[in-house]
């Protein structure tokens, strides 16, 4: 009874927290303000483990249990980066709300100045929104689904929805982050072009492969370059 339950309603939780998430988007039109919106962000990306594990354990599947254990550890790891990219910003610029982020780098992008934390930023967002070639949501070698499979209908079009909202946002925060606020729905387009390019020209890494790139790559580079942006701003 208790996984009939968290069945149904982990797809509700998951399109409750796509949409809550744009509360923070730093467009022009904007409904609610946020002091602390990067940990209102963070804290909603930490929902979306619980909902992962909920769909993949409530639907009673050996391989939808498979993919949501994969989907949580690979949207944890990545998430460590994505975290520690935005304190960097926020060190280096003296501001932690993400509206005074994009305004601050209005005329120059920050793009010029922390280029190698922006390819970071590039392949985590693709880790955490599970595209390709980081798809392992998908299963690998049982060719189903992965922690959606037993969903249908309904249930089935919340899931996409809610991923495809946090796909959006990812790419208007790189956007606002990175490039200013200017052309910003040309600057999306260029960066959907770019989800397109990787999938079309990267194959599917393997599993260990991405944790590894994670561990041994990626978070010392982004640590490096967080320790010199707090020197930065002690000095």
């Amino acid at each position: 009874m208790s996984r009939e339950f968290f069945y149904f309603i982990s797809p509700s939780l998951g399109l409750l927290v796509g949409l809550l998430i744009w509360a923070v988007y730093l467009g022009d039109y904007y409904y609610l303000f946020f002091c602390w919106g990067p940990i209102f962000f963070f804290c909603l990306r930490r929902v979306i483990v619980f909902y992962l594990l909920l769909r993949g354990w409530s639907s009673g599947s050996f391989y939808s249990s498979l993919g949501s254990f994969r989907s949580s550890a690979q949207t944890v790891s990545y998430e460590v980066v994505i975290i520690f990219i935005v304190f960097s910003i926020s060190y280096f610029i003296a501001r932690y709300r993400f509206r005074e982020m994009g305004h601050f780098f209005y005329f120059l992008p920050l793009i010029f100045f922390l280029f190698p934390l922006f390819l970071a930023w590039l392949v985590s967002c693709l880790a955490e929104s599970s595209r390709s070639p980081f798809d392992f949501s998908e299963g690998e070698s049982e060719l189903v689904s992965g922690f959606n499979t037993e969903y249908m209908g309904g249930f089935f079009s919340f899931v996409f929805i809610a991923e495809y909202s946090f796909i959006l946002f990812l790419r208007a925060m790189t956007c606002f982050l990175f490039f200013g606020r200017g052309l910003v729905w040309v600057r999306i387009l260029a960066l959907v072009y770019y989800y397109i390019l990787v999938r079309g020209a990267f194959p599917r890494l393997r599993f260990d492969w991405l944790m590894m790139m994670m561990w041994r790559i990626i978070l010392p580079l982004v640590l490096g370059g967080f320790v010199f942006m707090l020197a930065f701003s002690v000095f």
